[in-house]
């Protein structure tokens, strides 16, 4: 799956687009692997980063694809993901653990200092 592809919707009777997180399947022979690799190799690009909750799929502790993270509910974990305000860049990742979005957002600010947020 080619992220710097990744889809946006149309929400109905909207101006607004609504941006669905990338959550590809992990499975394996092995079973689920332990969480997702972050994208940071831009730390030093302005990139205009999603931020979202990630919830437990079915109740669990495990994302839409599959990837276990354990105690999402105890320990909120938060997705970032985003592209390079410039042509030719891929998309950045990375995943935080917070209790809030805007204690989130102070964190993914330490990895990345010219990151901005929609919303």
């Amino acid at each position: 799956m080619n992220f710097n592809e990744w889809e946006t919707h149309r929400i109905p009777d909207s101006s607004r687009e609504r941006f669905n997180m990338p959550y590809p399947e992990v499975g394996s022979q092995c079973g689920a692997p332990m969480g997702r690799g972050s994208w940071t190799q831009h730390r030093d690009k302005p990139i205009k980063f999603h931020i979202a909750r990630v919830r437990g799929y079915d109740g669990g502790d495990y994302d839409k694809g599959g990837a276990y993270w354990g105690n999402l509910y105890g320990h909120p974990l938060y997705q970032a993901f985003g592209y390079a305000q410039c042509e030719d860049e891929p998309a950045q990742r990375i995943f935080v653990r917070a209790e809030t979005r805007d204690k989130a957002k102070a964190e993914i600010l330490k990895t990345f200092p010219l990151a901005t947020f929609y919303r």
